[in-house]
């Protein structure tokens, strides 16, 4: 009865997955920046639309047109927040089991 202790093997990282949790973060990287691209623009326009509003029409359905489009920006926003903690959660378990 051999006295070592038999290690159980993990699961090897196989090439495929690897291959496809690299494309997922690729994705989720294109993904972030084009909705901060689409969030900033949305901003710039809005702002300058609102400017142009208030010489058309009053105050109130201008300030209402802005608000509704900055808690749009704010949307977006926090899905790239929420894009950002998946790839920090994703690249802290590669970390972790290196």
């Amino acid at each position: 009865m051999p006295d070592a202790k038999e290690e159980e093997p993990g699961p090897a990282p196989c090439r495929e997955r690897l291959l496809l949790e690299h494309a997922q973060d690729l994705v989720s990287v294109l993904v972030g920046m084009v909705l901060i691209v689409l969030a900033g623009a949305e901003l710039v326009l809005r702002v300058i639309s609102f400017f142009a509003d208030m010489k058309k029409i009053s105050i109130e359905p201008a300030g209402i047109n802005l608000l509704d489009r900055v808690l749009l920006v704010l949307i977006l926003v926090e899905i790239v927040h929420t894009v950002v903690l998946s790839l920090r959660a994703h690249h802290l378990s590669h970390s972790r089991s290196s």
